[in-house]
């Protein structure tokens, strides 16, 4: 996979601005890896392991090659609305920018390629063009703005809340980790 991606060179460099570029390799096939041979149902037999194994082999490096390009494309974009948001100077709209880039650090972060799922990885491009197309529009209409983001924020504390007890009691977080990227897609139909 390290060979038969041609991306990851250039990626390598587009992360460095955010964690440890040898990471990112490890963590885009381990993610591509994960994506193609750990979904549920896990195989229970040998059979079913083979059958598995030579049914994903030739798929991986399409796999990583996809998720490659949706970390590029994020990376490029976040680091877009990252120089944007650096060029806002307008009192009112610092809010928006702030939320934003709470946004921007809970989605781009270092290790974010690990953590994300593989499904919700190729999403990101477009939950960092939303965040681009919000601060856009922001100052035409500030009220609807943040009455939107408080309802999003409050979800987000829930979530966080709920997902530290889960963590606390060790029990699965699996749905609600799920609805952590639901909230990711309230944004964009929110804001963008």
């Amino acid at each position: 996979l390290k060979k038969n991606t041609p991306q990851l060179q250039k990626l390598a460099l587009r992360y460095a601005l955010i964690g440890d570029p040898v990471t990112l390799k490890d963590e885009l096939i381990q993610t591509a890896f994960d994506e193609i041979f750990m979904a549920d149902p896990l195989p229970r037999t040998t059979s079913e392991f083979q059958e598995r194994l030579d049914r994903g082999r030739p798929r991986i490096v399409a796999e990583a090659t996809k998720l490659a390009d949706a970390v590029s494309a994020a990376l490029t974009s976040h680091t877009d609305l990252l120089t944007a948001l650096d060029a806002v100077r307008s009192p009112q709209l610092q809010l928006v920018a702030s939320d934003i880039r709470c946004q921007m650090e809970r989605l781009v972060y270092p290790g974010f390629i690990a953590a994300t799922p593989g499904h919700w990885l190729t999403q990101l491009p477009r939950f960092i063009e939303a965040a681009s197309i919000r601060l856009g529009k922001a100052g035409r209409n500030l009220k609807q703005d943040s009455q939107n983001n408080a309802a999003v924020e409050q979800l987000w504390v829930q979530y966080a809340a709920r997902r530290e007890m889960l963590l606390k009691l060790q029990e699965n977080r699996e749905a609600i980790d799920e609805f952590r990227w639901f909230l990711e897609e309230l944004r964009v139909s929110f804001f963008a």
